[in-house]
């Protein structure tokens, strides 16, 4: 009898042991299995040497992001070219009808973005870090992540509006006495389309008709329209980025502002080439760019970086719970959107 409990106890074991032996195998080869994937990446992107990202960030930005990201993967050599978002697409459309593949990676204006995904010039990836970037920052299909937001919002000269005189609501703008004294950006296209799609055509339009009769100054570029409210040129610019007033302002800049219901968010997003002639040095760009190391360098030059996770440089930036990110689908009808806000805001200007 002993014997046959010893032969059941060891036969238990036994059976323990194999299955705890192989929950184990079951287990680790998910870590396993991601450090393999990261290592193959990595193997990859030595064996191509070299980096093609097109991008449309600042120059001070982007080089941070280049010095930092060649100091982690020093066997890649990066290329980086800058334009405008215009450009930028023109140059993409042109070298795909040219049979060129010259760009492994691509951060540009979401509008764009979109422009380029219709064109089938995207790949899908979803990086690691994107599991920390919410939703409505992202493409539901995996082409593209934003990277960083560009919220509207309206600024103001603290010398010209009274504590008590700083707007509320977009109705406000309305009041007579701001007749003359306001700005908006000539070129805020996106922004009108996705307030009307917020308020409905109709009765978006008509408010837009109504901030018209205020006599509106149209300045060409958000950074110069923060210099000019800056300088006393008017009391109120209704469609400013919080970076640029948040650093002028910490440099004593009179100025302040306020984020208006709805805050239209700019998505400024990452994306890679479906025809990468180096994807797997592209794939360690982008998840470079949503790590927590690389949002932090994003957010260290006062964007609203896209990951939950990492804070603003500026705590008054943290304005998230009021952004309505831009609908990219508009794009669609851009040119409709374009001659409807000329026809509204440039008529009488020369």
């Amino acid at each position: 009898m002993r014997h046959t409990r010893s032969i059941i106890g060891l036969a238990v074991f036994t059976l323990f042991f194999s299955v705890s032996l192989s929950l184990t195998f079951c287990i680790v080869p998910r870590d396993a299995r991601a450090t393999s994937e990261d290592a193959e990446l990595v193997d990859g992107a030595k064996q191509e040497g070299k980096l093609v990202w097109y991008t449309t960030m600042t120059t001070e930005s982007n080089e941070a992001i280049r010095q930092a990201f060649v100091k982690k993967y020093p066997f890649i050599k990066m290329e980086v070219l800058r334009t405008p978002n215009p450009k930028l697409l023109a140059r993409i459309v042109n070298e795909a009808r040219a049979g060129k593949h010259l760009w492994d990676a691509l951060s540009i204006a979401g509008f764009h973005t979109y422009i380029i995904k219709k064109k089938n010039f995207l790949a899908k990836y979803t990086p690691p870090g994107a599991k920390y970037v919410p939703d409505k920052f992202k493409d539901p299909e995996g082409y593209w992540h934003t990277v960083y937001l560009n919220p509207l919002i309206t600024g103001f000269n603290t010398t010209l509006v009274k504590p008590n005189e700083v707007p509320k609501s977009y109705d406000d703008l309305l009041d007579p006495k701001w007749k003359g004294r306001m700005a908006l950006d000539s070129k805020d296209v996106e922004w009108f389309a996705n307030f009307l799609k917020v308020k409905g055509e109709q009765e978006g339009t008509a408010y837009m008709e109504k901030l018209a009769e205020q006599d509106l100054r149209l300045v060409s570029g958000h950074s110069l329209g923060a210099q000019l409210l800056a300088a006393a040129e008017f009391s109120i610019g209704i469609t400013l980025y919080p970076f640029r007033l948040a650093l002028m302002k910490s440099e004593g800049a009179p100025i302040d502002w306020v984020a208006l219901d709805p805050t239209i968010a700019y998505l400024y997003p990452a994306s890679l080439s479906a025809n990468a002639p180096h994807p797997k040095a592209a794939r360690l760009l982008v998840n470079y760019l949503f790590s927590k190391e690389g949002q932090e360098l994003v957010a260290k030059f006062g964007r609203n970086a896209a990951r939950s996770d990492v804070h603003p440089r500026f705590p008054q930036m943290r304005i998230e719970h009021k952004f309505t990110p831009s609908d990219i689908t508009m794009a669609d009808n851009y040119n409709k959107y374009t001659q409807q806000y000329r026809k509204i805001f440039f008529k009488g200007k020369r």
